[in-house]
């Protein structure tokens, strides 16, 4: 019962979610796992992400555009086994503009139930030019905040789950405001065992411009882990709904190599 308890208290904690916590090890699709990789191993890992909207919610409704907008993007993160129960990560964007640092910690583990717990700043680097006295979105540094739980259904289906708070170290009168995440993922290998199912679902709220913002998103993918030093995952994203946000469809591949 408590095991139970604890699952449902965290879940009442993108392409379309920014600024999270990023570059520690995730075995799934958005929800970081609470065990660290192995002591003195890496991760090195290229993701291609591309998202396309043709709508956006307002407060009460979906507007639909009569254009179509794309983007895309090439993330590379790094993530190494300090101790058995701590972990360091950095992903930056394919120019190096900007990049986030992050440390994750096993804090509880018993049975099938593993807690833990993740900081992380991101950090404006290259590749664009700053007015000292009047910073823009592009110059401002985040800290984020969050706690992982993971827990063990059976040997072939888990869950993990967890929860995000980010702000910004300048407010920029009102631009960026703090913001709340939540994600829960699902995974079975009920199918085969080098081959991981995902169900992923993510909620995010926050404000910028000094307007409210929410948005609630299911990541449908997969994982193929047919070799031993590697491993490819392949998932999509769909806004389900929001306010005073963009509605779209995503699109990311990783490739995850391991080192010892």
């Amino acid at each position: 019962m408590f095991r139970c308890f604890v699952l449902i208290l965290l879940l009442l904690l993108s392409f379309s979610v920014t600024g999270q916590i990023a570059g520690i090890a995730a075995t799934k699709v958005t929800a970081y796992n609470a065990t660290p990789i192995t002591k003195h191993t890496a991760e090195f890992e290229p993701t291609y992400n591309t998202f396309w909207t043709d709508s956006f919610w307002s407060e009460n409704q979906l507007i639909k555009s009569d254009t179509t907008n794309f983007s895309s993007i090439v993330n590379w993160r790094i993530s190494y086994g300090l101790t058995d129960d701590i972990e360091l990560g950095l992903q930056t964007d394919a120019n190096v503009s900007y990049s986030n640092l992050a440390i994750k910690a096993k804090i509880y583990e018993k049975d099938v139930l593993a807690l833990g717990v993740m900081v992380g700043v991101g950090i404006p680097l290259a590749n664009r030019n700053t007015d000292k006295k009047n910073k823009g979105i592009n110059d401002v540094s985040n800290y984020g905040i969050g706690v992982i739980g993971s827990y063990e259904i059976n040997d072939k289906n888990s869950i993990d789950v967890n929860v995000q708070f980010q702000n910004y170290f300048d407010q920029l009168d009102g631009i960026l405001g703090p913001a709340f995440f939540v994600s829960a993922d699902w995974g079975s290998y009920s199918i085969a065992d080098n081959l991981q199912i995902i169900f992923s679902a993510g909620y995010q709220a926050g404000k910028s411009d000094n307007i409210k913002n929410k948005l609630f998103s299911i990541y449908p993918g997969i994982s193929i882990e047919t070799a031993k030093n590697f491993a490819i995952a392949i998932a999509a994203s769909q806004g389900i709904f929001g306010k005073n946000i963009e509605k779209g469809f995503g699109l990311g591949v990783s490739f995850t190599t391991f080192w010892q």
